[in-house]
């Protein structure tokens, strides 16, 4: 069964990005050079089993998710860079929404913390990729998108949310990419000298 939370602020934070966001930076850059963790099969059903997704039987589905993943990050890019999102990437989320047949049911009534749930028909879970595609339209819906970034580093292409007061947060990690950039900065003000300003 899959449940549909509703995500709310509550539910985020940087120890629990939502999902989509984990698929994304599934590829991301080290100085430019691609960092591929769906590289085969292998690595799909650990990178399933590691989120508690459904990690057996998914060899197929290997060529369908990187698809979906372009999309995903194309939606993301532009999200965090504020530029209008591009309808072939929203069918591509809609089409792999589409994908599953089963019902809705209400659970949890009585607890005080009730949620509407999907119950597939055995054989039309939708997979992994239906997983993603939810998570990334409850983020749609939910508003938050001023949270969403790129990490500042232009060889990481990171996503994350940024929950920092001020959400001035500028890098995926401090130690990684933020003290890169900031010794390249650095470097280059050095190479360049001091900037000379001449007379009025």
């Amino acid at each position: 069964m899959v449940r549909l939370v509703t995500l709310e602020k509550a539910a985020w934070g940087p120890a629990a990005e939502p999902l989509f966001l984990e698929f994304v930076n599934s590829l991301h850059w080290d100085d430019g050079i691609p960092m591929e963790e769906l590289e085969d099969a292998a690595a799909l059903a650990a990178w399933c089993a590691a989120r508690e997704l459904p990690a057996e039987g998914r060899e197929g589905e290997l060529g369908a998710l990187r698809s979906l993943r372009e999309h995903a990050r194309a939606i993301v890019e532009r999200l965090a860079t504020g530029r209008p999102l591009v309808l072939a990437d929203l069918q591509a989320i809609g089409q792999v929404l589409g994908g599953p047949t089963g019902r809705l049911s209400f659970m949890g009534g009585n607890s005080g913390q009730p949620s509407l749930c999907f119950e597939p028909e055995p054989g039309h879970d939708g997979g992994v990729a239906f997983r993603v595609a939810l998570s990334l339209t409850q983020f749609l819906v939910a508003g938050e998108h001023g949270r969403l970034k790129l990490c500042a580093n232009p060889g990481c292409g990171y996503a994350f949310l940024d929950f920092s007061t001020n959400r001035t947060r500028r890098w995926c990690d401090m130690s990684g990419c933020g003290n890169r950039q900031k010794v390249r900065s650095f470097r280059r003000r050095r190479t360049l000298g001091p900037v000379r300003r001449g007379r009025s």
